[in-house]
């Protein structure tokens, strides 16, 4: 790497990450304002800001594309401001050289990007999950053996796995009487929420009395009270906010088991595409910046930045509904946004070059 690409590429990521903590920053201050008003039982102001704090990294992950696309209107067009693009031009180097010198700095805030959506969102954000769920349900434990452990009314449940569309694998139930004697010990391979009823497969149900123990097996029963499914909704961590590896996992159980994936391979892909996002923001920022925003102020590319990023915003979500509802491949509806301006932004990228 020569030492114009570290000098561009330096202020392309610094600029980046200089926005991501502003975005951040105002992010997370809204959550913070919105979990003020979901206080309940246990679940503290001091809990909240805890809760806030540990999805961060998942904010910072979703708000990285947009923030690079700013980050680089407001950096290059700083250089552009100065006339030393112009400088650079006169000195020898092309457009496209300048251009390539951007995207070398672009794969660094790739692998960066990549590295927080893998390894550290992910786990950041089941914490941040069982922290407020353990605040909100006082008579909830996740910790410990990484089971979930629920006492409601004369049990205590233990879930070792929970699964979306509040499915539950690996079930105890232990009952108790009156004087905290255990009486009944029940196990199920599988749990499923339908119809207001827990059905429960493969049970074995271990009458515990005085005389001894009396099992019983099922192969599918109903179970009246388990416990609030909608403490489910909180503990499960949305398909996008899962690594690539966990979703490539449980698709091949969904599979294997003859279920819908669809809701899956789509946040598997678009797990995929986010860090090549990356570089395509800095292709879109690259004609302005050689163009219309070339002596504009700060506020201007600001302002283009928001909008600019708010459309590819909107397109995703807009892609990932039509997707679910029509059966698109998933690979198709995670890339079209992407793809459209990464065309977009060669297409008048050409006309500058």
């Amino acid at each position: 790497m020569t030492i114009i690409d570290r000098y561009i590429s330096r202020f392309v990521i610094k600029g980046s990450f200089a926005t991501l903590l502003v975005l951040a920053g105002l992010s997370g201050f809204f959550e913070y304002m919105n979990e003020l008003g979901n206080l309940t039982g246990m679940y503290t102001s001091a809990k909240a800001g805890l809760y806030v704090l540990f999805t961060l990294p998942t904010q910072l992950y979703e708000l990285f594309p947009t923030a690079v696309l700013i980050g680089s209107l407001i950096s290059l067009g700083g250089l552009a401001a100065h006339s030393e693009l112009i400088v650079l031009s006169v000195s020898g180097l092309s457009h496209l050289r300048i251009s390539l010198s951007v995207l070398k700095g672009g794969l660094a805030l790739m692998v960066f990007a990549f590295v927080i959506g893998e390894f550290v969102a992910p786990p950041s954000e089941q914490y941040a999950q069982e922290l407020r769920t353990t605040a909100r349900h006082v008579h909830l434990n996740t910790q410990g053996d990484d089971a979930l452990w629920v006492r409601y009314k004369n049990q205590v449940v233990r879930v070792q796995e929970i699964l979306a569309g509040k499915r539950l694998k690996q079930v105890e139930i232990f009952r108790f009487g009156e004087a905290r004697d255990l009486q009944q010990l029940t196990r199920a391979d599988e749990a499923r929420y339908l119809s207001g009823s827990w059905h429960f497969y493969k049970v074995t149900i271990n009458h515990i009395s005085e005389t001894g123990i009396r099992r019983e097996q099922k192969a599918e029963m109903v179970w009246g009270e388990l416990f609030d499914p909608d403490v489910l909704d909180v503990l499960s961590v949305n398909p996008e906010r899962l690594s690539v590896w966990s979703l490539d996992e449980y698709i091949g159980y969904l599979e294997a088991n003859g279920q819908d994936s669809e809701q899956y391979r789509q946040a598997y892909w678009l797990k995929l595409i986010t860090p090549f996002t990356t570089l395509v923001m800095l292709l879109v920022a690259l004609p302005f910046v050689f163009g219309p925003l070339r002596s504009s102020g700060t506020g201007k590319r600001i302002f283009v930045g928001i909008i600019l990023g708010l459309t590819f915003y909107l397109l995703n979500k807009t892609f990932s509904r039509a997707g679910l509802a029509y059966d698109l491949p998933p690979l198709l509806s995670a890339v079209i946004p992407t793809l459209l301006f990464a065309v977009g932004a060669i297409l008048a990228l050409r006309r500058k070059i």
